[in-house]
């Protein structure tokens, strides 16, 4: 039994390997709304209609890109003989009827709430459309006023890169009034891709994937978790769940100011615009390069 005060119940450490945060940026689909499957039966039948199988690999390929990057790389890698916008535009006829009745992902209304009640501010960064967002929005206004505001990787002006880049989690931190720093924000997300692109801003990223998820597609998040159930909010500097609720902040205002401190801690974006981010053919093969995978006995895994 681990005696550290920090950690409840049976869990052994002798130091806490994670860092404080003071936000929180969700992922959308499969982290928060389990559109995943809707997404999939969709692709199923589009694809089914050209003659061609929409396999679990190709569903791993484009899980946690943008819609267009989606519908292009289907198109792309099954020869189908249509052009990805019109691809698209039939994607979104079938799936925008079906989303607005989408589930919440286990344990994310209990984790949300948590998380506005202690009054830790929260975003969304999803590589959804706003349109589609606002389809899966529609029928669940209370939940989502909750959150400071969305990023939408597939139509935002600012986000000149979907995931795995890192651009939206830049704009993400930087949209927070606080301007926090990058190490202080905690990324919550169910595909590779975000995952990868969160670790490229400098976030720590709680993984939460399908149970088919192979090893090699999750061993690079900070956490690994089976369910946000899962999450334990003191490993990160958290109040528990059963901690009484904070006093409302006062917020003065003595006219303008500037943050002293880069939020992008050393992102100097005059030098690496999101629009002069160097080109990278395959940035999760990259990443899976840099990261070359060592001996299973070798291979620290933390989990709880």
């Amino acid at each position: 039994m681990c005696d550290c005060p920090h950690i409840p119940g049976n869990y052994c450490c002798f130091k806490n390997p994670f860092k404080p945060v003071t936000h929180v940026i969700f992922d959308l689909d499969g982290t928060l709304l389990d559109t995943e499957e809707i997404d999939r039966e969709v692709f199923l039948e589009l694809c089914k209609e050209f003659g061609k199988k929409y396999t679990e690999d190709m569903h791993e390929l484009v899980l946690g890109t943008n819609e267009s990057a989606a519908c292009a790389t289907i198109v792309k890698h099954l020869k189908l003989d249509i052009d990805p916008k019109e691809f698209q535009k039939k994607f979104q006829e079938k799936n925008y009827k079906l989303v607005p009745d989408a589930q919440f992902m286990c344990g994310a209304e209990k984790l949300v709430n948590h998380f506005f009640n202690q009054q830790i501010p929260m975003a969304i960064a999803t590589s959804s459309s706003s349109e589609a967002v606002k389809c899966k929005m529609s029928k669940k206004k209370d939940f989502f006023d909750k959150f400071h505001h969305f990023v939408c990787g597939n139509d935002d002006p600012e986000v000149l890169r979907g995931k795995p880049f890192p651009n939206i989690y830049f704009v993400a931190a930087r949209r927070f009034e606080e301007r926090p720093r990058r190490k202080q924000c905690l990324v919550f997300e169910d595909a590779f891709n975000g995952v990868v692109s969160a670790l490229g801003a400098g976030m720590q990223v709680i993984m939460v994937p399908t149970p088919v998820t192979p090893y090699e597609k999750w061993r690079y998040a900070t956490l690994r978790l089976d369910s946000l159930d899962g999450f334990i909010p003191e490993l990160f500097g958290i109040p528990a769940f059963d901690a009484p609720k904070p006093p409302k902040k006062v917020v003065i205002v003595k006219g303008p100011c500037k943050p002293v401190i880069d939020p992008c801690e050393g992102f100097d974006e005059n030098a690496v615009e999101e629009n002069k981010v160097e080109e990278k053919e395959d940035p999760c093969k990259e990443f899976e390069m840099q990261n070359a995978p060592r001996k299973e006995t070798d291979v620290k895994v933390t989990n709880y």
